[in-house]
């Protein structure tokens, strides 16, 4: 049986603790800190084992499981931390958001994650797409 880590780089509690800090830069009404682990599990496992770091200016910085191999490799996603109106705007120019719900989602999702293209998606193994579709989820909002 594979698991996505062996080591510990900080406690939960400190986790949690990092988490709803970061949090509160970029919400304006973050949940509870009793709520996080609940809302944000991937988020908090991936603060424990050191793959994902919150940087000196508050952005996340995650570092793949399962880094991507070959001539366009990645080993780490630096988030973007605002979806602005006319980006969103232009990204879903050409998508029927009520009919494609899932295609707009992946190019917003590939978009906040600083991926080329919605198919780079698919290179990333499961842990490591749900940890940073979580994380992205912060930002998601537009505005």
């Amino acid at each position: 049986m594979s698991t996505k880590t062996n080591k510990t780089a900080m406690s939960e509690d400190i986790a949690i603790q990092e988490f709803h800090s970061f949090l509160s830069k970029w919400i304006k009404r973050p949940p509870e800190m009793d709520a996080i682990k609940e809302l944000y599990p991937e988020s908090i496992d991936a603060l424990q084992s050191g793959n994902l770091i919150i940087n000196e200016n508050g952005v996340p910085v995650y570092k793949l499981i399962h880094p991507i191999q070959g001539e366009n490799g990645l080993s780490e996603i630096t988030f973007q931390t605002r979806l602005k109106v006319m980006t969103k705007a232009n990204l879903l120019k050409n998508v029927n958001v009520e009919k494609d719900l899932q295609r707009a989602s992946a190019i917003l999702q590939a978009h906040m994650l600083g991926l080329p293209t919605m198919a780079d998606l698919d290179l990333l193994h499961q842990w490591d797409y749900n940890a940073c579709v979580e994380i992205a989820s912060v930002f998601m909002k537009g505005g």
